[in-house]
């Protein structure tokens, strides 16, 4: 696993913190975004509206950035 640590805004104007694994084929987060095809992400170890740990599976389309926390 290659777990990166990020925070995210959402068209509704919420962020989370969480980690997003972007696997072993990439070694930077934009990379990752670009190459992923995906239109959901999964985002575990997630904190958002006062709930910690939880596991959320967000539709890129509701993304407005993406932060790294660990670089």
């Amino acid at each position: 696993m290659n777990a990166r640590e990020v925070a995210i805004r959402c068209t509704d104007g919420s962020t989370m913190r969480g980690k997003i694994n972007i696997g072993p084929k990439s070694s930077r987060l934009s990379d990752w975004f670009y190459l992923n095809k995906d239109q959901f992400i999964t985002v575990f170890d997630a904190a958002l509206e006062g709930e910690m740990d939880k596991v959320v599976i967000l539709n890129k389309n509701n993304i407005i950035w993406v932060m790294p926390l660990d670089e």
